[in-house]
């Protein structure tokens, strides 16, 4: 949990340009998703408690993925925003680079 909350604060205080206000219709279902994810992960840790141990640690692994991913979101947050320039609010279309080539937007 502590590895999910670690992401958000340093990418948008990082590389994040703004172009304007989010409308409350936006912000309550993106706040609702984050609310939903969260309240799920503390249910299915409540149900796991009884459970065993998996015979084989997959803690360093799990850790591993998750630095992969958190350099690849990064990276590509980086990338949009190199995309506008000082005071610029339009929306652009990223291209080439990284994952954009086979995707049209990371998130």
């Amino acid at each position: 949990m502590v590895l999910i909350l670690e992401n958000y604060p340093d990418i948008v205080l990082v590389v994040h340009q703004f172009s304007g206000g989010m409308i409350l219709d936006s912000a309550i279902p993106i706040s609702l998703s984050y609310f939903l994810s969260t309240a799920s992960m503390i249910y299915a840790q409540h149900l796991s408690q009884g459970i065993s141990e998996p015979p084989v640690d997959l803690k360093y692994p799990g850790v591993l993925l998750f630095l992969i991913g958190i350099g690849g979101n990064f990276y590509h947050h980086y990338l949009l925003s190199k995309l506008r320039g000082k005071g610029d609010k339009e929306y652009r279309i990223p291209k080439g680079g990284g994952i954009f080539i086979f995707v049209l937007a990371d998130s």
